[in-house]
């Protein structure tokens, strides 16, 4: 069983962008799966993995957008930190052994996802693809 699961709808036009979405998304539904029986050093290697995945695809969102001169790179950005920011006290706290995962915080994540995917990462997507056909 899966918290996300992968359709059309979580896609954006751009394969790259949709490439490391999936990565995030198979990172979040393994925490999901395992969260019960997960133990602490593998929940700090796959939040350490999800961090190293959001980075890597923050920074390939955020290169195109100043690369294309994207409109909403600096609203787009700015959630993109404070998300980075969300996820790095979180993973802090289960370094420290303050927090486990648990299904509010994985609801929390897919919601974030969801939500961005919709509002800025379609735009994007969208915006790159039309660029590409200039």
């Amino acid at each position: 069983m899966n918290l996300i699961e992968q359709s059309a709808e979580l896609e954006t036009s751009d394969p790259l962008m949709d490439s490391q979405h999936t990565e995030f998304v198979e990172i979040i539904n393994l925490l999901y799966r395992s969260m019960s029986a997960i133990d602490k050093e593998i929940e700090i290697e796959l939040m350490r993995n999800l961090l190293d995945s959001l980075k890597t695809h923050f920074d390939y969102e955020e290169s195109m957008m100043k690369e294309k001169k994207y409109v909403n790179y600096f609203s787009h950005k700015l959630d993109h930190d404070q998300f980075c920011k969300k996820i790095s006290d979180f993973n802090e706290k289960i370094i420290d052994g303050t927090q486990r995962v648990n299904l509010e915080i994985l609801n929390s994540l897919k919601n974030w996802f969801v939500n961005h995917l919709e509002l800025n990462d379609k735009k994007l997507g969208k915006f790159l693809a039309e660029v590409k056909l200039k």
